[in-house]
């Protein structure tokens, strides 16, 4: 009999089914019985998403939770290579997806890695070593002795990362906070901030602009 396996007992069932619905489909009762099983399979499939719902709601409570946290990082620790090979296969099958989360998090640590130099380097308040300006936005790091741009080529260097290297290398010396302003007059006034330039002894005068 073909109900004895079950790749020929679907088989059947499906051309039987098939058949059954050609010789009734054009019957009342057939179409109430279809209304029937549609309503009471919309139900079921409603009452499954619920229950998947209130299911991801307790794991994300629980994965928030001290023990959730614990037994994630032991995981974590016990099968690194595991979590490897899936983070790269998951980076290759969802790369826009992946650059998404980079650039969520870049936005959301870089002004704290920012922050973190600034404070380091203005001995306390951020705030610009020439003109005093304490506004995050309008702060930048300045190569004392100059040579910013070579530094950050030989190290493959941009945006932020010239902050992450000062961290990792324990703030080194010969860097300081300035503004924008100040950063941009150092650079077009032969190393000295129009502001301290009030003689004009490094080729700009005051009595240019009056």
């Amino acid at each position: 009999m073909p109900y004895r396996d079950p790749i020929k007992a679907k088989e059947y069932n499906r051309k039987w089914a098939k058949n059954y619905y050609k010789k009734h489909k054009n019957e009342e009762h057939f179409k109430e019985k279809r209304k029937e099983w549609g309503k009471n399979t919309r139900k079921r499939l409603n009452t499954d998403v619920q229950r998947k719902e209130k299911y991801d709601k307790r794991r994300r409570e629980w994965c928030k939770s001290s023990k959730g946290l614990e037994s994630s990082r032991k995981w974590r620790e016990n099968n690194k290579e595991k979590l490897a090979l899936y983070m790269k296969e998951w980076q290759k099958n969802h790369p826009q997806q992946c650059r998404d989360a980079v650039k969520r998090c870049h936005q959301k640590r870089n002004p704290q890695i920012k922050i973190e130099v600034f404070t380091h380097y203005s001995n306390g308040t951020p705030k610009c070593a020439c003109c005093g300006e304490t506004e995050i936005r309008f702060l930048t790091i300045d190569h004392i002795n100059g040579g910013g741009n070579k530094q950050r080529k030989q190290l493959g260097l941009s945006g932020s990362g010239i902050y992450k290297w000062l961290i990792r290398n324990g703030f080194p010396e010969g860097y300081q906070v300035l503004c924008y302003s100040c950063n941009l007059g150092r650079a077009h006034n032969k190393g000295v901030c129009p502001h301290k330039d009030l003689s004009g002894e490094h080729g700009v005068s005051t009595t240019m602009f009056i």
